[in-house]
């Protein structure tokens, strides 16, 4: 019994494509697609005009402009819809975890600028809007950080028990992630904070020593890149807090 001829395989191009290539493309043609995709995209000028992108830009909440972005008719147009995965690297959906975390990182710095311009409000909102990411994007760590920024706007509008209830949530998010003593701490003084703007000494002191002991001890994992390092020299008492600890 004779054995059938190996059928041959060829690229759309016309190069024939070798026995161990389980593709349609050759090398050359694969290349080519895989960069026409992962290429930033040439937009026009009217691509940045839209009512959305105009909202986006005047609320400068960069969760919005990554989101108008990204969902942009202009992309569905061009690349159709089961491109666009692509086009962000996302083959599979595995990286759109990684896209809200970075989108809530980037709204929560958003928050830190508004309220350094003494925008009190809307950095509460910003604030806000990155938390709701995060914890689409499941970095708890960075969903700690971000209700410690929460709790320190909170203490500076002069609103202890929020202040108390935002940090004690960010501890509770932190029991679901690698252990962070940097940020344990941050969560800690923010709590304190809170208790001295309600005269509440003991409960004061208390918070602050486990925060400078949470200081002491050696991470154990690595941390989430999205927060930066705290000690205690960041955490400048109010006046209040500065009197309760020297009672």
């Amino acid at each position: 019994m004779t054995s059938r001829p190996a059928r041959h395989r060829y690229c759309r191009c016309g190069t024939h494509l070798a026995a161990d290539n389980p593709g349609l493309q050759c090398a050359r043609c694969e290349r080519a697609s895989r960069d026409k995709l992962i290429a930033p995209p040439e937009v026009p000028a009217e691509f940045w005009q839209t009512e959305q992108f105009t909202a986006a830009f005047a609320a400068q909440h960069m969760g919005w402009v990554a989101r108008t972005y990204r969902t942009h008719p202009y992309h569905h147009a061009v690349y159709g819809p089961s491109g666009i995965p692509r086009l962000f690297g996302d083959d599979d959906g595995t990286e759109s975890g990684t896209v809200f975390t970075a989108a809530a990182a980037l709204t929560e710095m958003a928050g830190w600028m508004a309220h350094d311009a003494g925008c009190g409000q809307a950095a509460k909102q910003h604030f806000g809007r990155s938390l709701a990411l995060v914890q689409i994007g499941g970095d708890h760590q960075l969903g700690a950080h971000v209700l410690g920024s929460m709790s320190h706007l909170a203490n500076h509008l002069s609103q202890p028990d929020e202040a108390i209830a935002l940090a004690r949530q960010g501890q509770a998010v932190l029991q679901n992630a690698a252990p962070h003593p940097d940020l344990e701490a941050r969560l800690l003084a923010m709590e304190a904070r809170g208790f001295a703007g309600r005269q509440e000494s003991r409960e004061c002191v208390k918070l602050l020593i486990r925060a400078e002991e949470a200081l002491d001890k050696s991470p154990t994992e690595p941390s989430s890149p999205w927060i930066s390092r705290f000690d205690m020299g960041f955490f400048s008492p109010t006046a209040p807090t500065a009197s309760l600890v020297s009672s």
